[in-house]
């Protein structure tokens, strides 16, 4: 989820043009929606049917056709982050070029913190309820409640998650982060396009220094190395809006993509392998963001893909907490076809409630506190929340 040069480009200034918000969010809308169902496949679908042995036609013909030949690694579920990744990246560099440090703060403290807050204590009371829903986080304390939340349990051992998505969360928050600190630049006319730089610069800078500060700080590192997608992700907005020419959009992808693999060979050397690559499902979202990008004033959505779209934080978030246990507890009395229905059933049920009552309110929340906090000067610019 970044931009032409690196992750957000806050503030272009009022020379800079704004294309028409409606079918530019349009395309999104269709690669979020596309994206959350491709994580749910590989949770509900690909993982979980090479989990349990169970053999389901459409798994099989999905990763004959697509996944095997193309080098698809995690039954797309990669591919899927990858993509949000690509929509964030894009979307900060679209929205926060505008925003004060205090809007941006506060907007996106509300954007993610509360659904998580839902789902971590949803997923606390269930774990309690039923302990073979993951034995590992069965010992889970109100501690633990808070870390997840704040998303700090990722730089402690042991580790005890409540949210299997949430690791992908940590990589937006230091995208945010490096963003807030950034926001100057990007505020800057004459220096916003420094941007998505900066952003793989300090990726590099951690990456490169891993090992140098203990454990913990390893463990806060290494979800540096999915950042050069953001910034991969704002570079379109850039090059879109004319901030960056070709020349620099194009050093933005190759610089994203070289600290990216170099990362890669360090941290997650496996992942390499021809037959189970990060950067072959890297490449192919890239892709599939490039052609939806170009085609942006064109594409059209309907009202379902839309829903999907608003509502894919809640989906994302609670798929696992809800939909899983109810799909690994039916599967084997109903089978999978039906026990899958159940699933995504109980999952519309959760999201529609997250989305309701949590997450459409504290947005709203976010925009009342914040009406008056743009900087003087710059584009305002609607957009869908990162």
């Amino acid at each position: 989820m970044s931009g032409d040069a690196g992750v957000s480009s806050t503030a272009v200034s009022a020379a800079v043009p704004s294309a028409p918000s409606g079918n530019r969010l349009a395309w999104l809308d269709v690669l979020r929606a596309g994206a959350v169902s491709i994580v749910v496949w590989d949770h509900f679908v690909g993982s979980f049917l090479n989990h349990t042995g169970v053999t389901w036609l459409p798994n099989v013909v999905i990763n004959k056709v697509i996944f095997t030949p193309l080098a698809i690694t995690q039954y797309g579920g990669f591919l899927g982050v990858s993509v949000f990744f690509l929509i964030s990246g894009y979307i900060i560099a679209r929205t926060a070029r505008s925003e004060s440090h205090r809007k941006f703060a506060i907007r996106r403290l509300l954007r993610i913190v509360p659904p998580l807050a839902l789902a971590t204590v949803l997923g606390f009371v269930l774990v309690k309820i039923n302990p073979n829903i993951s034995p590992r986080a069965a010992d889970a304390s109100l501690w633990d409640i808070l870390t997840n939340v704040t998303l700090t349990n990722y730089f402690l051992t042991p580790k005890i998650v409540l949210v299997g998505v949430a690791w992908s969360l940590v990589v937006e928050v230091v995208f945010y982060l490096l963003t807030f600190l950034f926001l100057p630049v990007l505020h800057s006319k004459r220096f916003i396009g420094l941007f998505p730089f900066l952003i793989i610069a300090a990726a590099l800078l951690l990456l490169a220094t891993r090992r140098d500060f203990g454990p913990n700080y390893f463990l806060l590192v290494v979800n540096c190395l999915y950042m050069p997608l953001l910034a991969i992700g704002s570079g379109f907005y850039l090059k879109e809006s004319r901030v960056l020419n070709a020349w620099g959009f194009a050093a933005v992808l190759a610089g994203g993509w070289l600290v990216f693999l170099w990362g890669t060979s360090r941290i997650y050397p496996k992942f390499l392998a021809a037959t189970d690559s990060y950067p072959v499902s890297i490449a192919a979202a890239v892709l599939l963001f490039t052609v939806m990008w170009l085609l942006r004033d064109r594409v059209r959505t309907w009202r379902p893909i839309k829903l999907l779209a608003l509502s894919s934080y809640s989906i994302y978030l609670f798929h696992g907490i809800v939909g899983l246990p109810v799909l690994a507890h039916f599967y084997t009395s109903i089978g999978y076809t039906l026990a899958l229905i159940l699933a995504l059933a109980a999952t519309a049920g959760a999201t529609v409630g997250s989305y309701l009552l949590v997450e459409k309110p504290c947005q709203r929340l976010a925009r009342r506190l914040t009406r008056r906090q743009s900087i003087p000067g710059t584009v305002q610019t609607p957009a869908a929340p990162a």
